[in-house]
């Protein structure tokens, strides 16, 4: 069996984005579930060591659906995901033919981006864990 990613980041809204993150913040796995699947969404969750969430629109309903399942997260600013989430799916999904000379910011990704969003959070999450104090004694320690 694989080892657990170090982070699931979940990006709530009109669809439960989640993306299983590497430690140095490389994208495992990415999905994108119908808000109703809290069930998924939850078993998920658990296949990782640590759990962000994204404060954003729906993540009280998320947040309670972690919390009764006894799952412990995290809560992110996903203040501007949206963009960097655009950026990530390029990133990974470069144009090809005319569309290179499109310039990206009028380019729109022809998938929803909720996965790629939680990646983001969890890039986030995982960039606020080496600044907090004391990050660099836990990194030698471990």
């Amino acid at each position: 069996m694989n080892a657990p990613a170090a982070l699931a980041g979940i990006d709530p809204g009109r669809n439960l984005g989640v993306a299983l993150v590497s430690a140095d913040g490389a994208l495992l796995e990415a999905y994108v579930l119908a808000p109703g699947d809290l069930e998924r969404l939850v078993a998920l969750a658990r296949r990782a060591r640590g759990v962000a969430l994204g404060d954003g629109t729906g993540s009280a309903h998320v947040a309670a659906a972690l919390a009764s399942a006894g799952v412990e997260f995290v809560v992110v600013d996903e203040t501007g995901t949206s963009l960097e989430a655009r950026t990530l799916y390029f990133e990974r999904n470069p144009a090809r033919g005319l569309l290179r000379l499109l310039p990206t910011g009028l380019r729109l990704p022809p998938v929803p981006t909720d996965a790629y969003a939680a990646w983001a959070i969890a890039l986030r999450a995982l960039r606020a864990a080496d600044r907090a104090p004391g990050a660099a004694a836990d990194q030698a320690s471990g």
